[in-house]
């Protein structure tokens, strides 16, 4: 149950911008695998050099980012 609600904040924002802005959707699936690629080592980093609370506190953080900046539907 965890890893599907970690799973569908991607393809729920990629329908919603889709039906917005469908021209910027490659845009989209480019901005998420540069990312990705990024992330990784990243991740390494921040867990070796300050450790496993630091980055669970920085996926916690981009977690809250995420939540804040999602847009809400208008009526």
């Amino acid at each position: 149950p965890l890893s599907l609600a970690l799973g569908m904040p991607f393809p729920l924002g990629l329908d919603r911008f889709q039906a917005a802005h469908p021209g910027l959707l490659p845009w989209g699936w480019a901005l998420n695998g540069a990312f990705s690629v990024v992330a990784t080592p990243l991740a390494s980093l921040i867990g070796q050099g300050f450790g496993i609370t630091a980055l669970f506190l920085a996926g916690l953080g981009c977690y809250a980012l995420a939540i804040v900046t999602w847009p809400r539907r208008r009526p």
